[in-house]
């Protein structure tokens, strides 16, 4: 009789295509870490460079790599499906195929929800590819993490940890929402248990031209509205139509059409400020404010006007650098990604 196979802690999926430049990298950051009771499943979602090469190669050298190909392409939903059905670990880590983890970052977040009773743990990330790169850090608390789902995903995808039967009780992953299926999984799973983020740079998070971001914006933007209003609804926020478009309108990646709707906009958050009195809260909501600010500099002075006046600076402070930052841009009304406007974000000056 053969003995049984030990399942690991974690299951590692990670869903590749057509990103040979930097896959070997993205491996080997995962076989590098110090925590080493993992097993690393690599679904190739019918690559057409070299990177099923790649992957038999490592999958060779690391009985721990388990890989799978797909006949045609399925999509990211689809192909962490199908490795989410071979899974044996407690838990399940989240990887791209393009990014580099910490080295010990599967043993702090382990460590990190086991010992604050968490069903989904993700953490602080650091930008790589840009020209200045950029440490990005997340709410921490399960109160305030609600309250930034409102408005966008709470987590880096790549650098989640879960529990594997969450997981799997939601569904897994959701095609019915492409390009922001990650979004939708939190917002489900974030009723079924506490969550948080590690107060830690887990994850280097790569940016370049041919990330699913920046390929398909508008699709993305369209899945990510409807995750935000299923999400009100699921917090029990009553809004009315305009309510919703100004919501809608927060992070969206456009300049506000009109005046009219900024100052909507900076009444919706007034009434979300007022609702939610906690300061870590009330920090999330003013957040918002300032980007609405940045998207609208086009208005100039009375973008400045706006937002130095505005209530909503009676409820949060703002650090110098922003008002800065948000007066400069309104002085010379730089339109939001505009080439001007990007020069100057690589720098982070905007």
């Amino acid at each position: 009789m053969k003995d049984k196979v030990r399942s690991p802690r974690i299951s590692v999926l990670m869903a590749a295509h057509n990103n040979e430049q930097y896959l070997s990298l993205a491996i080997e950051s995962i076989l590098d870490q110090s925590f080493r009771d993992f097993e690393l499943i690599i679904v190739d979602d019918c690559s057409g460079d070299g990177s099923w090469e790649v992957l038999r190669r490592y999958a060779r050298r690391d009985q721990r790599i388990r890989i799978i190909r797909n006949a045609e392409n399925m999509g990211l939903s689809k192909s962490l499906n199908k490795g989410l059905e071979v899974a044996r670990g407690k838990y399940i880590a989240r990887m791209d195929d393009d990014d580099v983890a910490m080295p010990d970052r599967f043993a702090l977040q382990l460590d990190y929800l086991e010992a604050n009773r968490l069903v989904l743990c993700g953490g602080w990330f650091r930008t790589i590819g840009c020209l200045r790169n950029r440490t990005v850090k997340y709410p921490v608390d399960d109160e305030d993490i609600r309250i930034y789902m409102m408005f966008q995903s709470p987590f880096m995808h790549p650098a989640i940890l879960m529990e594997k039967k969450v997981l799997q009780e939601v569904g897994g992953y959701s095609a019915d929402y492409p390009y922001a299926e990650d979004y939708k999984l939190f917002a489900r799973v974030s009723q079924k248990g506490r969550i948080g983020n590690m107060p830690a740079v887990l994850h280097r998070y790569r940016l370049h031209r041919n990330r699913v971001s920046n390929k398909y914006n508008t699709t993305q933007m369209q899945s990510a509205h409807r995750v935000r209003r299923e999400y009100l609804e699921e917090m029990g926020v009553e809004v009315t139509a305009s309510e919703l478009e100004a919501h809608l309108k927060v992070r969206e990646p456009t300049i506000p059409e009109t005046r009219e709707l900024v100052k909507r906009i900076e009444d919706w958050l007034i009434v979300l400020l007022q609702r939610y009195p906690r300061q870590g809260q009330r920090t999330i909501i003013g957040d918002q404010w300032v980007r609405v600010a940045i998207r609208s500099a086009c208005y100039g002075r009375w973008m400045w006007r706006t937002f130095r006046d505005s209530e909503i600076r009676r409820h949060v402070r703002y650090r110098p650098h922003q008002l800065l930052e948000i007066y400069l841009l309104c002085l010379f009304r730089l339109r939001y990604r505009s080439p001007a406007y990007n020069m100057l974000e690589q720098f982070s000056l905007s």
